[in-house]
């Protein structure tokens, strides 16, 4: 498991989250949220299936699967329910927004 590179951007009203998760499929990725001691836990992680070779007969797959995890506290005022995302160029965009007035 690697943790890819990940940039956090303060937005108005949102924090932007951006991994690097090349070859990885919307479907193949998980995004969870669990209270932990007044804020919240963010869990991303993600597989990739590289393509193989034509010519080879895999018989254990190991050298073209990636998995990413990376794992982040958001703040008390981040609005835990209301948490988006979608991939783009290979690039994992997560959107946190904020508590309405908690600015």
């Amino acid at each position: 498991v690697t943790a890819p590179p990940t940039d956090v951007v303060r937005l108005q009203g949102a924090y932007l989250i951006l991994v690097e998760m090349p070859g990885v499929a919307s479907s193949d990725v998980s995004i969870k949220v669990e209270a932990v001691e007044g804020s919240h836990l963010l869990s991303i992680a993600g597989v990739s299936h590289d393509q193989e070779p034509a010519e080879f007969s895999v018989r254990d797959r190991g050298a073209f699967t990636k998995l990413f995890a990376r794992k982040f506290v958001l703040p008390g005022h981040a609005d835990a329910a209301r948490i988006s995302h979608r991939i783009e160029n290979g690039v994992l965009r997560v959107t946190v927004p904020l508590v309405p007035g908690s600015e």
